[in-house]
């Protein structure tokens, strides 16, 4: 991203907003209808939100109302309020923009996630810690119907799986 590597804002705003603009463009119109599209947001973008003093930027990038010309007349100004070169409005920036797909393509899902720290150099000024060598399950929580939905899911696996292997093993003969 060019964060912690000189890029500068430009750079990182060029890959974090509009490299997955460019690709969403792109490849939207091939979607199988519904579709999703899951964006890689980060903490960033709500730290950059939280210490923005600017109303009208946070207006703009929460506001789950923007257009992209909007989103993008954030940039500018928004960098001068982000301690991070850009990094952290580019994610805001992003989350807006998932926004404003959600809303004008209502056929299809649009999510973003954070991947949480990961444990570069650059994150470990901000308290990335390595993972632990044996990472926990995280505790289920039963609901009702859960066990239903969870074994259609199992069997739905295991049918994509054997669709998988017969293709993987070519054509049958008789």
């Amino acid at each position: 991203t060019g964060l912690g590597h000189g890029g500068g804002a430009a750079l990182i705003l060029n890959t974090n907003l509009h490299g997955p603009k460019r690709v969403t463009d792109a490849f939207l119109p091939l979607l199988d209808t519904p579709g999703r599209v899951v964006m890689v947001g980060s903490g960033a973008g709500p730290g950059f939100i939280k210490g923005c003093t600017d109303a009208a930027i946070k207006r703009v990038l929460i506001g789950g109302d923007a257009s992209w010309e909007q989103i993008v007349g954030t940039l500018e100004a928004g960098v001068t309020h982000d301690r991070m070169q850009g990094y952290g409005l580019s994610k805001a920036a992003l989350c807006a923009y998932t926004m404003l797909l959600a809303r004008t393509h209502p056929q299809h899902v649009f999510g973003i996630c954070s991947p949480g720290f990961i444990a570069t150099k650059m994150a470990a000024q901000y308290g990335a810690k390595k993972p632990c060598a044996a990472p926990q399950p995280a505790p289920r929580r039963a609901t009702a119907g859960s066990t239903a939905r969870a074994t259609a899911l199992r069997r739905r696996s295991e049918r994509t799986r054997a669709h998988r292997h017969s293709l993987a093993s070519g054509p049958r003969r008789a």
